[in-house]
């Protein structure tokens, strides 16, 4: 490994979407407190949460750390369906997930029989958006999630019955055997945690106005605050320029795509927060906030209103670009695209030209 490389590992911000090193997992103790109360109930749990708001994570700690918090008798499996195209390859999935073979129905049974199992199933929406999946195939899996001895705990953005591809699949009873759980932002506390423990395993200090001005400009949502945290950590260590520019810069293209997966009445409901000094009818404002999209502020004098989780998010909500960043370049037009790639972890765009495509499957056909 070379000096650059070493350098660069060396940022504890620096970690892949999903925090997989359970040492590195910090705050949501709430939120994993009521998942596992559910849980020693066997109670299915649907989490629900923006784009990188951090359902990946803790599913993955619940994972990690479940079993030793359920109880020796209860067996924690994890999935995000990776591969799984239809029925057979979801029961072969969830067979191997609990260290059996089998890709029917019947073998699943037989696999958890005289077990009592938690199946954590992240990105659940590559099984209900696929059209091999039918409401008999959900009602049979609801049957399987109602025994006493299996739980099911799922994360996706959307409530699971937003997502179906048909009313008739929403009607399944499936959808109705979870309790919902709303992932926000951070606490304070909990952002202040993360910052302080991340800059410390650098071996770096982090005083308190570049605290404050992080969660002024990233926010309490977690994956904006670990690219800017990223960013403080490469400027102090030399290894990069002004990090709040850079900042503004990295995260564009993905508060472009948090933008473009809102539904048009919530981003009528930003813009509104925007435009009227913080003010926001009741229930819209609930569901931004559940949703991690605003957040409450009071003022010295005491008057009370809301704002967006971030400065940055502030800037680009009040100027949106007319279309999707992936789209803008689409337009482009550009004979040599192939492909854009975007990374938060570690933050980069990776763009394919065609030429450079053609030879490189070229070379794969040859061997």
């Amino acid at each position: 490994m070379d000096k650059m490389s070493r350098q660069s590992s060396a940022n504890p911000f620096a970690e892949q979407a999903m925090i997989q090193d359970a040492a590195r997992f910090v705050g949501r103790r709430a939120e994993v407190a009521q998942v596992l109360n559910l849980l020693r109930g066997m109670q299915g749990v649907s989490l629900v949460g923006a784009r990188r708001i951090g359902k990946s994570s803790l599913l993955y700690h619940i994972f990690q750390t479940g079993q030793a918090q359920l109880g020796e008798g209860t067996e924690v499996a994890w999935t995000d369906f990776r591969g799984v195209t239809d029925e057979r390859s979801f029961y072969e999935c969830l067979c191997k997930a609990v260290g059996r073979t089998g890709d029917k129905l019947g073998d699943l049974e037989d696999a958890v029989r005289d077990r009592r199992v938690v199946f954590c199933f992240d990105q659940f929406e590559r099984v209900v958006r696929s059209a091999a999946f039918s409401k008999a195939f959900f009602d049979t899996l609801r049957s399987l999630a109602q025994a006493d001895h299996l739980a099911l705990l799922i994360a996706t953005e959307q409530p699971l019955s937003e997502l179906c591809l048909s009313d008739e699949i929403a009607s399944s009873i499936f959808f109705g055997i979870f309790r919902p759980l709303w992932l926000g932002l951070f606490t304070r506390a909990e952002a202040v945690e993360f910052i302080q423990q991340g800059f410390a395993d650098a071996g770096l200090a982090v005083t308190e106005n570049e605290t404050a001005r992080l969660l002024q400009l990233a926010g309490r949502f977690p994956a904006y605050l670990a690219l800017a945290c990223f960013l403080l950590v490469e400027w102090k260590a030399g290894r990069a320029p002004e990090w709040e520019r850079a900042f503004r810069r990295e995260a564009e293209p993905h508060l472009d795509s948090l933008w473009s997966h809102l539904k048009p009445s919530e981003r009528a409901a930003l813009r509104h927060v925007l435009d009227n000094g913080g003010l926001a009818e009741e229930e819209a404002a609930e569901d931004l906030a559940r949703r991690g999209l605003i957040e409450p502020w009071q003022d010295a004098q005491g008057r009370r209103g809301w704002r967006l989780f971030s400065e940055a998010f502030e800037e680009f909500a009040a100027q949106p670009p007319t279309m999707p960043w992936r789209d803008r370049l689409t337009r482009l037009r550009l004979p040599w695209l192939e492909s854009v790639e975007v990374s938060l972890w570690p933050p980069s765009i990776k763009i394919q030209g065609k030429r450079l495509a053609e030879q490189s499957r070229a070379k794969s056909k040859g061997g």
